[in-house]
């Protein structure tokens, strides 16, 4: 059995599997492989993501997808992706994943392998929840907090990338999210990131901790 997470880019799938070490060495152990796909962006995602998903669980029916998308850029997608929380991305990807599946041939039965879940508003989100190991990578001793709490919390207009674009510019650096990312979060606590991000990101970690745990 393997578990596949959709994101949209590299340095999502860099960076969450830094930070999931522990959970895909136990799913190893298990034998259970938790793999991370990335499609280049977020209509990407919403289109041969979820096709990809279908035609695999049509495959390899004992799987699970989950995608993982940004909620950021919201309202301005058109038809029938459109949406403006995270609760309405998450319906539009199921619809999605269901046309897909239709679409493939695949066995409805399938539904129950596809997760909908989304990061809120971004990748950074989590890095703005790291505040130590992002201090660090600064290489500050301290830095004053501008951004909302809890960081899921963030406005559309200014999410949390640009947060975090803006605090390394301070710091005289470029973020380079491919290697900046996994290297805030390949030291952080999980149980605390996910107290931090309880709206969406926490969600996701359960379930994904769910399967691992499966029988």
């Amino acid at each position: 059995m393997k578990v596949v997470v959709l994101v949209e880019g590299e340095s999502d799938a860099r960076a969450l599997e830094a930070l999931l070490q522990p959970i895909i060495a136990l799913a190893g152990s298990r034998g259970i492989g938790v793999k991370f796909s990335s499609f280049g962006g977020k209509e990407q995602l919403l289109t041969d993501g979820l096709k990809f998903a279908a035609a695999r669980l049509r495959e390899h029916p004992q799987d699970y997808c989950i995608a993982l998308p940004d909620l950021h850029p919201c309202g301005q997608a058109r038809p029938p992706w459109q949406h403006a929380t995270a609760a309405e991305l998450r319906q539009r990807l199921q619809e999605g994943f269901i046309r897909a599946m239709d679409a493939a041939g695949a066995s409805p039965e399938l539904v129950g392998h596809f997760l909908a879940h989304v990061l809120q508003h971004d990748l950074e989100a989590l890095l703005l929840a790291s505040e130590e190991r992002l201090r660090l990578r600064l290489g500050r001793k301290r830095f004053r907090r501008c951004w909302r709490l809890p960081v899921e919390e963030q406005d559309d207009t200014e999410p949390p990338k640009v947060v975090v674009q803006r605090l390394f510019r301070k710091a005289g650096r470029r973020y380079q999210e491919t290697r900046d990312a996994p290297w805030i979060l390949s030291k952080v606590d999980l149980e605390a990131l996910c107290q931090a991000c309880p709206q969406s990101f926490a969600p996701f970690i359960s379930d994904l901790r769910r399967l691992v745990d499966r029988p």
